[in-house]
């Protein structure tokens, strides 16, 4: 047992216990190692089965010189507390040059709590020491005080044990019950305390206490390094399974983390769901916390567990990156969507600068791609976000956006040419129709002017775009237009006359060949009909405009037009018949001409014969005689 903390009579019964039990000679080398897991005991013998050898201590120590005790097989402490009724004066001093030698830690308290109250109070009295330092083996709850705890029932003991162990066991940390033999076997309900692991004590004589997790085997034990008597301890189970070395520890309402068996204090530490920064006194910071120009928010609703993705504070939002933590700033990604905020983290929305280029972002802050309507205007933002100037072709239509982003409609001057853009913002190509009017737009969208053909099918545009119809003149010849505007060809009938459209659509003037027949358009493209004089010759032109050849009849007067259609003047012979036409063209009948010198007689039908003198035959006479009829006799 203790020797700094028992009573006389808890002397006498060890004494008393000792003296019964046989012993040998004491062994000058004991509590030793004899090998590996084997040490000397006081009467020779061996005990075999220990895994590590360690001391316990306390103030009654003394100053200790912890490299020689590190040196002589002592591989773990447990330290005691209080001494007092306060802290222990040298515990810290102890524990931190012992952890420095590589020497395991562990305490114990000698308790005298006479309620679960007080027990409560020493758990708490022990966590806030042990908090500060890296704890990796038991933390004990010594009863045998026989003044106080050895006059309780066991029911109330039990108690006492239970509420200071499951507290320590709730912070992370590995309880036992430090106890001799006569207790266990006398004062405690070991049934009802089955759950915690035993630490017996029994001087120079092994425990009987069957398994416990250590042995206080002499409160005589000698270590280099310590002056005076100090207690041997023996560990006969691994604790590394018991006390975490990596944990969440809750002592006095905090909240601490503890890696490797150390109080994490000035770091960030990374546990399987969130990250922490723990400040200088250990607890995880709140609130917004900057370092490295990095800025985090460290949610005081979740124990300070830097959030992540988005978070609300004052009607800004803010995006703490999924991954670490940070507050992002500019742009970043959350799935698939953009967004951006300023140098503070707040999320724009609405328009937004950057650089050279301008996006929208929507009121939910995503960065918007495609068509973007701003009160009762459209935009368009490319698949970066940037905002589109000039031409955007998407869905198969063309947009024209102007210098402010603005989808402009109507009629829109771009360059040297004119394009109209549908109320959609669609750019118009082939026929267009406007407030009645007909344009017509090329595949680039351009308005045309001047000749369109469209499908074999010519139109004209006047130099505003509008199709024409009716007459028009290109400056260079007439066409006609009907009223669908195409080009009129061939025969025209138009105000009762008609006019004759070339191949090419250009009205004729002057003589036109249809078909192997002549017509003649005057000057203003009008078919002509009856006579004309063209060039220095006269035609006759009949109803339907034809040209007409031979005899033909006008006016009660017969004409000769030649092969060529010209009116003949003068004497012809037609069939081997003479006609005399005079200046007018008119066939002469009933009468005397003299052509060359020479007298003729015309007769009815027009047929002239040589006047008759004496040297004419009565044959000759006799032949003009019979050939005299109404009008030619080619007719």
């Amino acid at each position: 047992m203790h020797l700094n903390k028992f009573s006389k009579a808890a002397i006498s019964i060890s004494l008393a216990m000792s003296l019964l039990t046989p012993m040998t000679a004491f062994a000058a080398n004991e509590w030793t190692m004899q090998s590996p897991g084997v040490y000397q005991m006081l009467d020779g013998s061996s005990l075999s089965g220990v895994v590590a050898r360690g001391i316990d201590l306390s103030h009654y120590q003394g100053n200790v010189d912890w490299d020689k005790v590190a040196a002589d097989d002592v591989q773990f402490i447990l330290h005691g507390t209080r001494y007092k009724g306060q802290i222990d004066p040298v515990i810290r001093k102890n524990l931190s040059e012992a952890n420095k030698r590589g020497i395991k830690l562990g305490v114990y308290i000698y308790s005298y709590a006479m309620s679960v109250e007080q027990a409560e109070a020493e758990a708490d009295f022990v966590l806030d020491i042990i908090k500060d330092y890296p704890i990796s083996y038991p933390v004990a709850f010594d009863v045998e005080d026989a003044n106080t705890q050895g006059k309780l029932p066991k029911d109330q003991l039990t108690a006492i044990i239970k509420k200071f162990c499951d507290k320590v066991e709730a912070a992370g940390y590995y309880p036992i019950v430090y106890a001799n033999d006569y207790w266990i076997a006398n004062k405690l309900d070991m049934n009802a305390l089955k759950k915690y692991d035993i630490w017996v004590a029994r001087y120079n004589v092994k425990h009987s206490y069957p398994n416990p997790v250590m042995w206080q085997a002499t409160s005589t034990g000698k270590v280099n390094g310590i002056n005076g008597n100090v207690d041997i301890d023996f560990q006969y189970k691994s604790f590394s399974d018991k006390i975490p070395s990596t944990t969440w520890r809750t002592i006095a309402g905090k909240r601490y983390y503890f890696k490797d068996y150390n109080m994490v204090k000035n770091a960030w530490v990374h546990d399987n769901k969130n990250s922490y920064y723990m400040g200088s006194e250990g607890v995880a910071k709140t609130g917004w916390y900057t370092e490295n120009n990095a800025t985090y928010y460290l949610d005081p609703q979740n124990n300070g567990a830097a959030k992540r993705g988005w978070y609300n504070e004052n009607n800004s939002w803010y995006y703490l990156d999924s991954s670490d933590g940070k507050m992002q700033t500019g742009w970043y990604a959350d799935g698939n969507k953009r967004y951006y905020s300023d140098k503070d983290g707040k999320m724009q929305t609405g328009w937004l600068v950057d650089g050279k280029d301008t996006y929208f972002l929507n009121p939910s802050g995503a960065m918007a791609t495609g068509w973007v309507s701003d009160g009762n205007t459209w935009y368009f933002m490319d698949k970066s976000g940037k905002m589109q100037t000039g031409w955007v072709d998407t869905g198969n239509q063309r947009y024209y956006l102007d210098n402010t982003g603005k989808m402009l409609t109507g009629w829109t001057d771009i360059g040297n040419s004119r394009y109209f853009l549908a109320p959609s913002g669609a750019m118009s190509k082939g026929w267009l129709n406007e407030s009645g009017t007909w344009y017509y737009m090329d595949n680039n969208g351009k308005m045309q002017t001047g000749w369109v053909n469209d499908r074999g099918s010519w139109y004209y545009m006047d130099n505003t775009g509008k199709m024409q119809t009716g007459w028009i003149n290109d400056g260079r010849n007439k066409y006609f237009m009907t009223d669908s505007g195409a080009m009129q060809t061939g025969w025209l009938k138009q105000d009762n006359g008609w006019y004759y459209i070339d191949g090419s659509g250009s009205m004729r003037t002057g003589w036109v060949n249809d078909g192997g027949t002549w017509y003649y358009m005057d000057d203003s493209g009008r078919m002509k009909t009856g006579w004309i004089d063209s060039g220095n010759n006269r035609y006759f032109l009949s109803p339907s405009g034809a040209m007409k050849t031979g005899w033909i009849s006008d006016n009660n007067n017969w004409y000769y037009l030649s092969g060529s259609g010209a009116m003949s003047k003068g004497m012809i012979n037609v069939n081997n018949v003479s006609y005399y036409l005079d200046e007018n063209g008119r066939m002469l009948a009933n009468t005397t001409v003299n052509v060359n010198g020479t007298e003729y007689n015309i007769d009815a039908s027009g047929a002239m014969t040589p006047v008759v003198t004496e040297s004419t035959t009565a044959q000759e006479t006799s032949t003009v005689s019979t050939q005299a009829s109404v009008g030619p006799r080619a007719n």
